[in-house]
């Protein structure tokens, strides 16, 4: 009964956790592709002209390939007509599997004493923490954010089949299906950030390695396979694309970095804040960046000290993988301070930036799957401790959480406001300021993005031979301002 009853908090938790993330997108949807959706239109022009090719899905966003979310685009425009809806569904399906796995795993490996009322506090907040990262432009899940999102789910689960081969899982089967996420997650789906799995998990193999004093040939060659894909990644979208992928200038920008670390400490402490509190209370004016900095230092002091636990209570005797999730969202950290460093990144603003909100999830799941791993092992002070790291990444994650709720009308209104230039059908009316169009991207961009949409009646568009029919009378243009007053 015990499991029974343990079973249904955990998919009752999920369900109400699930609702109330769809009820915040529908609080703040409204159909509008801008910036980055812009980018797939090519491949609707190229499909109604009949001169669809390979590489107009190979194309790249900057650095990101988006070989996965094309696919996806494609799909949309020839069931759907490109409904922004569409990829937020999407969002949402990779939102529930993300927490259900993660829910799983952690209640697999727990070694709690049975007590589902001390438990039940850690599953919790392990799904809220999971499935209620509301991002403050919720509606930028199209476009290249969905190919990121999803980069970040493959990456979580290549993590979860190769720590699975770390703890002897080395059949034919399992390994074939590693190198098979690692192919799918890499080179469909995979983005700049989809490397940030990488380093840590390298580095525990090959110390690994060091303590046995062999080489493990099953880790090898995966680790062998995954390097071949990751070079793939770039050959991909190089050569056969007619996108181009670039690195940001990573490389002067790494040296910049090294030569600035009291910025470079201070950005990875406001990244660190935003793991609970999120950006709603900076947009807001809440809380300035020096306070993130602040909320930083206690967030990273808790994230150490759930490190040093997950080594005390020989947490990796059955999985690498709250080790794997941390590394990798600091290494996000790093990736995108090393391309954005001199564009906003050196400053730490741009590191509160809702684009990398998603990835920092992993790292806040990973602190409050060891605490609550390690909280059977502990008694009296010690548990209390434990307790005390709990609420301290938890209460700033509920609060933070309900500020951005509060924001959905104004998000929507945003939205919504941007719609109407959806509809703008001459150049000269669309409003520009300092190159960008109120939607978000150039005047020819936009320009180019409506006369697609309009020509083959794409999302806002979709019903628009119906609108023009009902504008007609007697086969001439209803003037609607004349009409009003003759009536």
């Amino acid at each position: 009964m015990r499991k029974i009853g343990k079973a249904g908090v955990l998919v009752g938790i999920i369900v109400l956790t699930s609702l109330l993330y769809i009820v915040y997108i529908a609080e703040t949807f409204v159909e509008v592709p801008y910036l980055s959706a812009f980018d797939f239109l090519h491949i609707a022009e190229h499909y109604y002209q009949g001169t669809l090719t390979l590489s107009d899905f190979i194309n790249s966003y900057t650095e990101h390939g988006m070989l996965g979310a094309n696919i996806i685009f494609f799909i949309n425009v020839v069931l759907f007509r490109f409904s922004v809806a569409f990829e937020e569904v999407i969002n949402v399906i990779n939102t529930v599997v993300f927490c259900v796995v993660c829910v799983y795993l952690s209640s697999k490996g727990d070694n709690s004493d049975g007590k589902i009322l001390n438990k039940a506090m850690f599953y919790l907040m392990t799904i809220v923490m999971s499935a209620f990262a509301f991002g403050p432009m919720q509606q930028g899940l199209s476009g290249m954010d969905m190919q990121v999102r999803l980069g970040m789910l493959f990456s979580f689960l290549i993590l979860v089949y190769y720590d699975k081969v770390l703890h002897s899982c080395k059949d034919k089967k399992n390994i074939g299906k590693t190198m098979l996420i690692i192919l799918v997650g890499t080179n469909v789906f995979g983005t700049i950030y989809s490397f940030s799995a990488i380093p840590v998990s390298c580095c525990i193999v090959i110390a690994l390695w060091i303590k046995n004093r062999k080489i493990d040939f099953s880790e090898f060659i995966i680790m062998l396979f995954w390097a071949i894909c990751s070079v793939g990644y770039f050959f991909e979208y190089k050569l056969i694309g007619y996108g181009n992928v670039n690195s940001g200038n990573i490389s002067p920008s790494i040296i910049d970095m090294l030569k600035s670390p009291y910025e470079l400490a201070r950005g990875a402490l406001i990244y660190s804040a935003s793991f609970v509190i999120g950006s709603a209370p900076y947009y807001d004016g809440l809380i300035p960046v020096k306070t993130y900095a602040l909320v930083g230092i206690l967030v990273f002091f808790v994230i150490v000290a759930s490190i040093i636990c997950f080594f005390w209570a020989k947490m990796y005797e059955k999985t690498w993988l709250p080790l794997f999730m941390i590394g990798y969202a600091y290494f996000v950290w790093f990736l995108a301070s090393a391309s954005r460093w001199n564009t906003g990144a050196k400053e730490g603003v741009w590191l509160i930036n809702e684009w990398y909100w998603v990835h920092t999830r992993m790292a806040s799941i990973a602190t409050i799957w060891i605490i609550g791993y390690c909280f059977s092992y502990v008694k009296g002070i010690r548990k209390s401790i434990l307790i005390i790291f709990m609420l301290c990444m938890v209460i700033p994650f509920i609060w933070g959480t309900v500020k951005q709720y509060k924001r959905a009308p104004g998000v929507k209104a945003y939205y919504a406001n941007m719609q109407k230039y959806l509809y703008v059908d001459d150049q000269d009316y669309m409003p520009v300021e300092n190159g960008t169009t109120p939607l978000r991207t150039s005047l020819e961009a936009s320009m180019y993005a409506i006369d697609v949409m309009r020509k083959y009646r794409l999302s806002v568009y979709k019903y628009f031979d119906a609108y023009e029919g009902m504008m007609l009378l007697e086969d001439k243009p209803i003037d609607a301002f004349k009409y009003s007053e003759q009536e």
